[in-house]
């Protein structure tokens, strides 16, 4: 089957002079998150929901320019399963159609109704990392950066009762909003002040969910994953979750290639684009060797910039078959030595669990 008997033909974009309280407006309305940038005709990328939700600025008067990220098209003559190979690499919601000039968007619910799937629902699902009702929006904010994840079940006295994800956070990002939660519930008011996200309850963002025995038949399952964005699985003393990715990443052949992305690279730092992939491209092939990766996420921050002298920060995420490994952050004046250091950190880690777990050490 083919792109084009599949994809959305209809495209949310937004400018390249957009704000980002524009995006979010847009992701808010059509419930989406990711948004094709374009000027004119020209598609230039594309901005995320959860590189905002993870960025600490005001939306207003930040332009899209400071969370674009490139993106790779395909065309519309395309097959499901290529397609399928590319946005699960490329850890993408989303994949544009792109046809001499922008002709629809693919999307992982646009793939699920083109696939045939068999097997157990214990086989697609993972364990879920989940808040209470009670908790507030700053831990749903550190979960989700520290875990790579967009969305988190909310429990209450061991049922989950709702989830929370990026789009139930946009009222929170415009940040023009004071929140009142008496009486248990949360209202919105006309005041700019300063949200402070660790007052404010998950029970009044939260939205229904989807929620299923784990003895439910798996073709049951992918036909409610046809209409939701996840499937909350519950068992007795468990929770999982199964989003399409979850779905697309199993059914897709064992890639040969190791891929990362890169966001907060800057003009000055092109000359170590090399040094940087060699780094991260030798630290890949010694994990990938035993048990099987998804992209890496490097996030470069430059801080205190004054003059030719930069201070940097370099945070790292690995989603593995046996774990999330986060290096939250390493610093240097020189970008090379804070990624070094951030890799070696991460080969910490992720040696330590994989030795733990296997009883015979590593083998590389």
């Amino acid at each position: 089957m083919k792109i084009r008997n599949i994809m959305s033909k209809k495209v949310v974009t937004c400018s390249i002079d957009d704000s980002i309280s524009q995006c979010l407006s847009k992701m808010e309305k059509n419930k989406i998150h990711q948004l094709p940038v374009m000027r004119d005709e020209e598609l230039l990328g594309i901005v995320k929901l959860a590189d905002i939700v993870e960025k600490e600025f005001e939306p207003s008067k930040t332009k899209v320019t400071s969370v674009m990220r490139s993106t790779p098209t395909v065309s519309s003559s395309e097959s499901v399963e290529d397609v399928i190979e590319l946005l699960v690499k490329a850890n993408l919601r989303a994949v544009p159609v792109y046809d001499k000039n922008l002709v629809g968007i693919v999307t992982e619910s646009d793939l699920m109704k083109a696939i045939d799937v068999s097997g157990t629902v214990d086989e697609y699902s993972r364990d879920a990392v989940y808040v209470h009702e009670d908790d507030n929006i700053a831990k749903v904010k550190n979960l989700m950066k520290y875990n790579n994840i967009s969305r988190i079940p909310v429990m209450k006295k061991g049922e989950c009762v709702g989830l929370i994800g990026t789009i139930e956070l946009i009222p929170l990002l415009h940040g023009k909003d004071k929140l009142d939660s008496r009486g248990g519930k949360t209202k919105m008011k006309g005041a700019k002040e300063k949200l402070h996200l660790n007052q404010i309850p998950v029970k009044g963002f939260m939205r229904k969910v989807v929620v299923v025995d784990e003895n439910i038949k798996m073709a049951d399952v992918i036909n409610k994953l046809k209409k939701n964005k996840e499937v909350i699985v519950q068992g007795d003393g468990h929770i999982k979750i199964m989003t399409p990715k979850d779905v697309l990443r199993k059914i897709i052949k064992p890639r040969k290639q190791l891929y990362f992305q890169i966001s907060g690279l800057e003009d000055e730092d092109v000359m170590d684009v090399a040094k940087i992939h060699k780094i991260l491209g030798n630290m890949l092939k010694k994990i990938a060797n035993v048990v099987e990766i998804q992209p890496l996420a490097i996030y470069i921050e430059h801080h205190n910039k004054t003059g030719s002298k930069t201070k940097y920060s370099v945070r790292l995420q690995l989603p593995t078959q046996i774990g999330m490994f986060v290096v939250t952050k390493a610093w240097s004046y020189n970008v090379i030595t804070a990624l070094q250091e951030a890799v070696n950190n991460m080969e910490k880690q992720f040696w330590k669990k994989y030795e733990k777990l296997s009883k015979r050490g590593r083998n590389v």
